[in-house]
């Protein structure tokens, strides 16, 4: 008898542990499923105070993704991100650029789809020369893969007739006299450079361009000088505290598991000059 009830017992505390871990686990999906939703809100929003639609630039990323890669975006594919989104959206609103500037060039993946968003721009994309890289550990995961990463650029740019790619450091741009409607900047993210390249950029800039900056951290955990830095998003607030800049901030990527860390949360900031 006694055997028997302490059985019951047991069975009892099995199937409430059991309970109670099943409710903590749909709570923290009802959690999950929450936070999620304000994350897509925020980003809608986002584009539609920038006059911009998030869903039709989605829609017409994925057709020229699987056109040219054979696969729709993915902000979990590699170095793809919710820029992509802004660039398509952007050219569904008319914008049409003479001229644009990407400062970081990679695999030329997102100069390829630039090129097929505004084929009538011509692009200038620079990157570094594969020995400064190797000196300063830019790439280097890249660079030591299996997969090379300068005959995949070749193979996405180097046949397209309005793109020109050049081997050069960014502080370069300082002696550089000339006018874009667009700049993407995805260069070393610390001081000094990024903060060079960021007042180029504004230098550089069309009174009416846009210029579009990749990896703002508002905090972090711990400073890194390639990856890891406030220096964006300070040099944002400087320019912006003078009165010579406006500028807005939306999600890297908006999939919760990306904005899980606070600290290291990354935004791209879209950025106009003050008139």
């Amino acid at each position: 008898m006694k055997l028997t009830k302490r059985l019951d017992t047991l069975k009892l505390r099995v199937w409430l542990t059991f309970t109670l871990r099943i409710a903590k686990y749909i709570s923290q999906l009802s959690m999950l499923k929450e936070k999620r939703k304000r994350l897509y809100s925020f980003q809608l929003e986002q584009f539609n105070n920038l006059g911009l639609s998030y869903a039709s630039g989605k829609e017409l990323l994925d057709s020229l993704c699987l056109r040219i890669f054979g696969k729709n975006y993915s902000a979990s594919d590699g170095m793809w991100s919710d820029h992509l989104i802004y660039f398509a959206s952007l050219s569904l609103s008319g914008f049409s650029p003479k001229k644009i500037l990407e400062i970081g060039t990679f695999k030329g993946e997102t100069t390829r789809i630039l090129s097929e968003l505004f084929p009538k721009s011509d692009i200038l994309t620079i990157d570094l020369r594969k020995k400064e890289m190797l000196e300063k550990g830019i790439y280097q995961y890249a660079i030591n893969a299996k997969v090379d990463l300068f005959q995949i650029r070749e193979k996405n740019i180097g046949t397209i007739n309005h793109i020109t790619f050049k081997e050069m450091n960014s502080l370069a741009l300082t002696f550089v006299s000339d006018e874009f409607d667009l700049i993407w900047l995805d260069g070393a993210h610390g001081y000094p450079v990024l903060s060079i390249d960021f007042a180029n950029s504004l230098r550089l800039l069309s009174d009416s361009g846009k210029l579009v900056c990749d990896d703002i951290y508002t905090n972090i955990i711990k400073e890194d000088p390639n990856y890891f830095s406030l220096a964006g998003y300070e040099s944002l607030n400087a320019f912006n505290d003078a009165k010579m800049i406006r500028y807005s901030l939306v999600l890297k990527r908006v999939e919760y598991e990306f904005n899980f860390w606070k600290k290291h949360k990354k935004y791209v900031a879209i950025v106009e000059k003050t008139k």
